[in-house]
């Protein structure tokens, strides 16, 4: 079920970011796998699913990955609640910061992150890629 959320949700995507997301290629065996070294949520509205988002807990912060919301139900502030309950997963773990990473490509998705109170923490380039082509950003709990 989370695996179709993030292929429907990253759907817009296609084609569109280089290099191509690795949402494109997830299985069921590989969200498993995120969920089985961390954890995931889902979000409902009634008994349709709608959104998720997985994350790992690391020595330093938890890693935040994959947020995914329907692109019907955006702008209804799922996402951010699903952010916050990532962070108080973390803090419950008594880790002291989220990251994630963003793409140069969607200022969007960093300014909906900025708003969260995230900030940028580096810029790194995907392999093969001369200049940056994501921001790792991070919010201290």
């Amino acid at each position: 079920m989370l695996c179709a959320i993030i292929h429907a949700a990253f759907a817009s995507y296609h084609d569109v970011l280089v290099p191509p997301s690795g949402a494109h290629t997830e299985t069921p065996e590989t969200i498993a796998a995120k969920l089985a070294h961390g954890g995931g949520l889902l979000a409902f509205i009634g008994d349709v699913p709608v959104a998720g988002v997985v994350y790992q807990p690391h020595e330093t912060h938890m890693y935040l990955g994959r947020l995914a919301v329907l692109p019907v139900y955006r702008g209804r502030g799922i996402g951010q609640r699903l952010v916050e309950r990532v962070e108080a997963r973390a803090r419950t773990l008594g880790l002291p910061s989220v990251q994630l990473g963003v793409r140069l490509q969607l200022p969007g998705n960093q300014a909906f992150f900025e708003r969260l109170g995230y900030r940028v923490i580096r810029a790194e380039a995907h392999a093969g890629f001369p200049e940056p082509t994501c921001y790792y950003m991070e919010k201290r709990l």
